[in-house]
């Protein structure tokens, strides 16, 4: 005889969902549909009122005593596909949401960590900053030709 577990496992199979997105559909968590597909635990009467409101077409009958047909009528009360991909839609956008998170956050530190980098540097070369110690020299021909500012020839 099946249990109230093997008919709610029934149920998510023929809707075309997995444990996850049957319990999205309904509201309650996805640990509470694993234990009860398994057998660890009974349904309550928020659940059961859940699953009855989403499936309309499921018969109580079925579900409660496993006497009788599963559906009230020839077809589920479901497109399993059209929820299936909108339970998909909705992972992927909150996982990219996720994830764009942690790259700002990632950028915005490595862009602190960038400024703090910058702001040594000109501490080390604040002093050398305003000497220039090599100019290139505008000679016809010769463009790898430098000399020190102070005049001496460097480069020839």
């Amino acid at each position: 005889m099946q249990t109230i577990a093997d008919r709610t496992r029934s149920l998510i199979e023929l809707s075309g969902m997995n444990e996850y997105s049957f319990s999205k559909r309904i509201g309650k968590s996805n640990t509470a549909i694993t234990k009860l597909v398994k057998g660890e635990s009974k349904p309550g009467f928020e659940m059961i009122e859940s699953i009855f409101n989403e499936f309309p077409n499921l018969s109580r009958e079925w579900y409660l005593e496993g006497t009788g047909e599963m559906w009230k009528t020839e077809t589920p009360s479901a497109p399993p596909v059209e929820s299936y991909l909108k339970e998909h839609l909705l992972r992927l956008e909150t996982n990219f949401a996720l994830l764009s998170d942690q790259l700002k956050a990632q950028l915005e530190s490595k862009d602190k960590q960038i400024e703090g980098l910058q702001r040594t540097v000109d501490a080390l070369l604040g002093p050398m900053k305003e000497k220039s110690f090599i100019e290139p020299v505008p000679e016809a021909g010769r463009i790898l030709k430098f000399y020190p500012v102070n005049g001496r020839k460097k480069f020839a």
